[in-house]
């Protein structure tokens, strides 16, 4: 038996499909509309047309066979599908989809393919996005290896304490205070 946020969760995923699925309709078939009575692009560009809306059909087959419930035979949820709505890697391929679909509709407006171009935008922002995440992991694993830190200042060491977080410095006082107790004990 699924519970109440599984069957929210199903007919919210059918709800944002129908919608995704009806607005691409839409939109591509005004798009052939204008390419065979307006001839705005020619229709002999219909190839490139398609070539140019796979980014759209692949990202809509993916959010269709990962997103869409599953029933059982009695109506039961199977499976709800994932959250359609959640951040990340759905999230941008829910902007790809828009982008190719305003695309879709300026080469009607405009008349050309060279609206596509926009296209282009997805790799340079993923590209953006991987290189913030490496930045990020490599600062992460500098600093959780006792490398150096935004500063420049082993944070090991005795550098200064600007760029460092109160409590780091706060416990490396504590450690060296705990060591020059230990060394007297010692002596």
């Amino acid at each position: 038996m699924a519970g109440a946020a599984a069957k929210k969760q199903a007919v919210s995923n059918n709800k944002i499909l129908r919608d995704l699925h009806t607005s691409s309709l839409v939109v591509n078939l005004f798009s052939v509309f204008l390419m065979v009575v307006f001839n705005r692009p020619n229709l002999s560009k219909f190839k490139y047309y398609l070539m140019f809306n796979i980014p759209l059909i692949s990202s809509e087959y993916m959010i269709e066979k990962y997103g869409r419930p599953k029933y059982k035979e009695n109506g039961a949820i199977a499976r709800e599908g994932i959250d359609l709505r959640q951040e990340g890697l759905t999230e941008y391929m829910f902007d790809v989809m828009y982008l190719t679909l305003f695309c879709d509709v300026m080469v009607g407006v405009v008349g050309s393919l060279k609206v596509f171009y926009l296209l282009v935008v997805v790799p340079v922002f993923m590209v953006y996005k991987v290189a913030g995440l490496v930045g990020l992991w490599r600062q992460a694993r500098g600093n959780q290896l006792g490398g150096a830190d935004s500063n420049g200042a082993q944070s090991g060491g005795t550098g200064s304490s600007e760029g460092r977080s109160k409590r780091l410095v706060k416990m490396e006082a504590r450690q060296q205070k705990g060591r020059g107790k230990t060394q007297r004990v010692r002596s």
